[in-house]
């Protein structure tokens, strides 16, 4: 035997006979502190019994001896006297310990981080058929790590261990096959994955199932069973599934009726993990009064937190309480600012509203040509309001020379998307024959689509006109 194992059988016998010592003191106490000391001994000689195993090289028993020492089990967890215990496994080919062994090397714990010996290792480990190290290695190809990147090779081993079973295995191809990372994009085979392992309890999974039916992709459209799968990872905690359930009961989809209540509750579980859309979501709610009290200060807490992300929608609302006072003090230059970042990260209705600020001198120095390209380049993506901005600038000359007829252009691409003001403006075209040819009918049609929707200039213009409102 050698001096090692001999020294670690005395240590051994030593601890047998304090156990054997801790039990007899007891033994005279309330009955649960003779099972607990007997629970201690049983653990104790346990324990024991692996040492010894392991110091004469079993590698069973070395892993187990590694497990202890990482899991705290004798004591304080020490990485490195664990990593010393899987290596002396890992070397005599023991795949459990090959594998153990190569998420500290890739991790660096009780070990410097080494994603190469990490790859080996997970490959020792793959090739004995060890579920967990193939979809390790996959993982390694996939990202690069340790070896150049190659994500066919990444399938490679992704399948096989979700073939047997794997959970995340099974999610790592439904990923693959939905962004077509080493095989072809395929929607339908990232569904069936993203199923597989749904059904298994893993909640990123179900929520890509909840989006994948939400959007039809892969399988039928189904909300009903998109409420079910975000739902499912939504009770487990997932952020992102907590604000889709809190959408569909917001918008009265998936089956169920629309309730604020509901979606509020959910929105807020998602708001307090920090999700940036459940914040701004949220924040709308407070707003509006939708299933809690209205409520402009909170509305603007949560609008800051979402920017405070980068959420440009949070951005630009936040901006319009500056603007209007609502939660804050009214601070136009602060609006200005909040617009102009969302205008300048894409946000086309802040675009519009920093236009506005332009052209109104609210902020900022008042210019006509800023306010100009402002509505013009929200106007050319399609967004109403900018349209009839622009319009208006024609119509008075403002910023560019007076044009009747690009003024009516942009009237009737809003007025077409019902925009209130815009069809008021397009009504006062035909009234007048700017660019158009007089026709009072066509007028009349535009004054009361406009005041259906609201807009006090055209129910003034209907009366004038002696028109009675319906």
């Amino acid at each position: 035997m050698r001096n090692g194992a001999k020294k670690t059988v005395f240590a051994v016998v030593a601890l047998v006979v304090v156990a054997i010592l801790v039990s007899a003191f007891v033994v005279d106490l309330r009955n649960s502190r003779v099972v607990f000391a007997a629970n201690v001994a049983r653990v104790i000689f346990n324990a024991a019994s692996i040492r010894i195993d392991a110091a004469m090289g079993d590698a069973e028993a070395q892993y187990k001896l590694g497990n202890m020492y990482a899991n705290g089990r004798i004591g304080r967890r020490n990485q490195k006297e664990a990593a010393k215990w899987y290596k002396r496994a890992a070397d005599q080919g023991y795949a459990n310990a090959q594998h153990e062994l190569g998420r500290m090397y890739r991790d660096g714990r009780g070990v410097a981080r080494d994603a190469a010996a990490a790859v080996r290792l997970f490959r020792a480990a793959a090739e004995q058929g060890h579920i967990n190290a193939q979809n390790n290695l996959g993982r390694m190809y996939h990202d690069g790590n340790g070896t150049e990147t190659n994500k066919v090779e990444a399938v490679k081993w992704f399948r096989m261990a979700a073939e047997q079973g794997h959970v995340h295995g099974a999610f790592n191809m439904g990923l693959s096959y939905e962004y077509g990372d080493g095989v072809e994009k395929d929607y339908e085979e990232a569904a069936a994955w993203y199923l597989v392992a749904a059904e298994k309890g893993h909640v990123t999974a179900q929520r890509k199932a909840g989006f994948m039916y939400r959007d039809g992709r892969g399988v039928a459209k189904n909300e009903k069973e998109a409420l079910k799968w975000f739902r499912a990872a939504a009770e487990e905690g997932d952020q992102y599934a907590q604000n889709n359930v809190g959408w569909m009961y917001e918008n009265g989809k998936g089956g169920v009726k629309r309730d604020y209540e509901e979606a509020v509750k959910w929105y807020s579980l998602s708001a307090d993990q920090g999700n940036d859309f459940a914040q701004y979501t949220l924040g709308m709610m407070y707003w509006r009064g939708r299933g809690v009290a209205k409520n402009f200060y909170e509305a603007a807490r949560l609008f800051r937190a979402s920017a405070d992300q980068g959420n440009v929608g949070a951005m630009n609302n936040l901006g319009v309480m500056y603007e209007r006072g609502h939660g804050v003090e009214r601070d136009y230059e602060q609006a200005v600012e909040l617009y102009r970042k969302a205008a300048d990260a894409g946000d086309i209705v802040a675009r519009h509203n920093l236009g506005r600020m332009y052209e109104r001198g609210r902020g900022i120095e008042k210019n006509y040509a800023d306010a100009l390209k402002c509505y013009r380049v929200a106007a050319d993506k399609g967004y109403a309001a900018a349209q009839n901005d622009l319009g208006v600038l024609y119509y008075c000359g403002r910023g560019v020379e007076k044009d009747y007829a690009e003024a009516l252009k942009w009237f009737r691409k809003a007025a077409e998307k019902n925009q209130p003001n815009a069809m008021c403006n397009l009504g006062d075209m035909y009234e007048n024959g700017y660019a158009v040819k007089k026709d009072e009918g066509a007028a009349l049609k535009w004054y009361r689509a406009s005041a259906e929707r609201g807009c006090k200039d055209a129910k003034k213009n209907l009366k004038r006109l002696g028109i009675a409102e319906d």
